[in-house]
């Protein structure tokens, strides 16, 4: 199926066939992601199988933590994390900290497969839930004025609601899991400013899953070398058997936090949605902070909160769409997915 685009006049564009509604059969039309930025071409199906056409993608990023997103409804390569790791390379492919596909659900509007530079599965990522529901919106994908959307990510369903003029996303994260089992730690009970072993010294730090595993560690200084130096120790320290991403912060007062995160599966990054949030419950857990707290990140702001009422904590922050393009899956790329898949 063709899908058709004029340019008016005025530098703007508009989509000929209306792809904002539902065959009726529970499943949407085929989408071209580039239809967000891009118009003037005629272009087939977001499909792209084993075939290699060429995989139409859009490149976002909330507070600089950038992504590479693909509508997968209609067919990808059958290899996720070896296309992951192709397009995330900053070199040979697109550049990205993470690549996000959405794909259908049977308990939500649509679902986020989430796959790390690396290839590995990450079952929670708040940025990418950002730039996600604004995809969502952007494209019209449950009709032109719908602006809340459910997403299965991993094990927890999240809600988002794009506000204004949709740059601007709040996301309902739920409740944060502090057992150790859940977390997953290697001791069970609550960790919170708890001591960890690393290489001869004790790191004071709490535990907290919002989806994901997170160790926070208030620290007096964001500096380098200590962000580099405990990052790597600690997100695959032993304590923690799946890993975890480690948020160093500094409390600037009661609802004011400043942030740096070692993310699990990729290294350091300028933000991370989930880091944010388990940053802001665990500073209040140590009594540090109130349950609102902006929290300051490299790539940008973010405001949290965490409700006495139902223990959920949502997260708003601004999400951004970089580029619209498409990868050529037959060379570039595709060579690389080869050489990877030796």
């Amino acid at each position: 199926m063709k899908v058709k685009r004029s340019r008016k006049n005025s530098g703007t564009y508009h989509v000929i066939r209306k792809m904002s509604q539902s065959t009726g059969s529970g499943t949407y039309p085929a989408v071209d992601p580039r239809d967000i930025v891009e118009p003037g071409r005629t272009v087939g199906s977001v499909a792209a199988l084993d075939g290699r056409e060429p995989l139409p993608f859009v490149k976002m990023h909330a507070g600089g933590n950038d992504f590479v997103i693909i509508d997968g409804r209609y067919g990808l390569p059958s290899d996720i994390s070896l296309l992951a790791r192709a397009l995330c390379d900053r070199h040979f492919g697109v550049g990205a900290d993470g690549l996000v596909v959405l794909d259908n659900s049977t308990s939500a509007d649509f679902l986020m497969n989430f796959r790390n530079p690396d290839g590995s599965v990450s079952e929670m990522c708040g940025n990418a839930l950002l730039c996600l529901a604004r995809f969502v919106h952007k494209l019209g994908l449950c009709g032109p004025t719908k602006r809340k959307f459910d997403f299965e990510a991993g094990l927890r369903k999240i809600s988002s609601h794009v506000i204004g003029g949709g740059e601007r996303v709040r996301i309902d994260m739920g409740a944060p899991l502090l057992e150790g089992r859940r977390i997953p730690t290697s001791a069970p009970g609550r960790h919170i400013g708890a001591a960890l072993p690393v290489d001869g010294r004790e790191v004071r730090f709490t535990a907290v899953n919002m989806g994901n595993p997170h160790c926070v560690i208030e620290v007096d200084e964001l500096s380098d070398a200590v962000v580099q130096d405990l990052g790597p120790k600690i997100t695959r320290h032993e304590f923690f058997p799946e890993g975890t991403n480690v948020e160093f912060v500094r409390v600037v007062d009661e609802q004011h936090l400043q942030f740096r995160v070692w993310e699990r599966g990729v290294g350091e990054t300028l933000s991370c949605g989930s880091g944010v949030c388990a940053a802001a419950v665990a500073m209040n857990l140590e009594g540090r902070t109130g349950r609102e707290v902006r929290v300051s990140t490299k790539g940008g702001e973010y405001d949290v909160s965490w409700s006495s009422a139902n223990d959920r904590v949502s997260l708003a922050g601004i999400a951004d769409i970089v580029f619209t393009g498409e990868c050529n899956l037959d060379q570039g790329v595709g060579r690389l997915l080869d050489e990877l898949s030796l």
